[in-house]
């Protein structure tokens, strides 16, 4: 190889390695400071009806507490609505039971909307016709609520004039492969979420999801949401066709991991990655490029190309600002911490390369007991 192909090559890979340090330090910042795009808002005295509706399909990780955290909330006027995936469902008995107390304000709805692919929808289909609120918050049956999410994301809602969703936020990890998995929600996905959302671009997270029965409408109700394998892409994708704003709020979706194998673990980033390579493949590379390892990679090589003694040094100290990132956002956001922190940060940029690399290469999703292709609906 000639020495100025070398060079170029380095060149390259410094201009890599530099870029992925400013994208990683630039949400790290806009993860743990408020910006006018990402901060609270002021809940108005008097809300709208709403109708909170939680897709359930089996028992998860503290389900009743999860469940009850629903139950608690202290919206003035909400409807929920409990939208089983059958009547078989295990979860059944427990959610009976729990809002047995709660006839005037909850109910169960069966019945899969069979016309669409992603089963997490044809669970919300029950609960959207099963309601007539003026606005919607679609939660997942895996999040742990505050007592005051629904009015909370709701005034965010109105303020914005349009769609607000959380991310996903871990706690409660109790294996080594649930710490990793507090690692990618946490920080990773959390940083470059916010981060879009801060630099106005339309980001939807289905964890848990606010808009009004208006623009649900607007958007094209159901059929929009089913365009799309991902309910919350489309969602995105319906809003930013009718222009109107969407945005993730500053505060998270609480979700309990306890003890998550490495198989369902995997198996969940990897369906995200799939979906984000049909959906958004541009996003995809970029995210590749700018993770810890093939970044660090770059920067490394380029860096023995043009300083030899600089090599291990150059890998050490990436290896430490990207620990250090995660360590600060972990610590200003009050997210969990503990001696795993730091190994599963990096347990989770060894993976990253591979769940993009796997989710791009496979096409067929296998999600709720369904195999389907991850490709949008023509």
């Amino acid at each position: 190889m000639s020495g100025d192909i070398l060079i170029g090559l380095s060149i390259a890979g410094l201009c890599l390695w530099i870029g992925a340090l400013v994208v990683l330090l630039t949400s790290t910042i806009v993860s743990v400071v408020r910006h006018p795009r990402l901060g609270p808002t002021s809940t108005p005295g008097t809300l709208p009806s709403l109708a909170l509706i939680r897709p359930i399909a089996g028992v998860e990780h503290r389900m009743e507490a999860v469940t009850q955290s629903v139950l608690d909330q202290d919206h003035p006027d909400l409807d929920i609505v409990f939208a089983v995936s059958s009547e078989r469902d295990p979860a059944l008995a427990m959610l009976h039971r729990l809002t047995h107390d709660h006839p005037d304000r909850c109910r169960i709805v069966f019945g899969q909307w069979q016309a669409n692919r992603n089963p997490k929808l044809n669970n919300m289909v029950g609960g959207i016709e099963a309601c007539s609120a003026e606005y919607l918050f679609f939660s997942d049956g895996n999040t742990l609520l505050y007592q005051d999410s629904a009015r909370r994301w709701q005034g965010e809602a109105m303020a914005l004039g349009g769609i607000v969703s959380a991310l996903p936020e871990g706690v409660d990890p109790h294996s080594a492969a649930a710490w990793v998995e507090c690692a990618f929600l946490n920080q990773h996905h959390l940083r470059l979420g916010l981060t879009l959302t801060w630099l106005g671009v339309p980001i939807v997270h289905g964890k848990a999801m606010m808009v009004s029965r208006q623009q649900f409408e607007a958007l094209g109700g159901v059929e929009a949401l089913s365009r799309y394998p991902a309910e919350d892409f489309a969602m995105a994708q319906a809003a930013k066709a009718n222009r109107i704003p969407v945005r993730l709020s500053n505060a998270t979706a609480r979700t309990p991991l306890g003890a998550r194998s490495w198989r369902a673990m995997i198996s969940r980033q990897r369906r995200w990655a799939q979906l984000r390579a049909t959906s958004a493949p541009v996003s995809l590379v970029a995210e590749f490029l700018a993770a810890m390892v093939p970044s660090g990679l770059a920067g490394a090589m380029a860096c023995a190309v043009l300083w030899p003694e600089a090599l291990w040094f150059a890998l050490l100290g990436h290896g430490l600002v990207w620990l250090s990132c995660d360590a600060i956002v972990a610590k200003l956001r009050g997210q969990v911490i503990s001696a795993w922190t730091p190994l599963a940060s990096l347990g989770r940029e060894v993976l990253i390369p591979v769940v993009l690399v796997a989710g791009a290469l496979k096409t067929q999703i296998s999600w709720g007991g369904e195999v389907f292709s991850a490709k949008p609906r023509g």
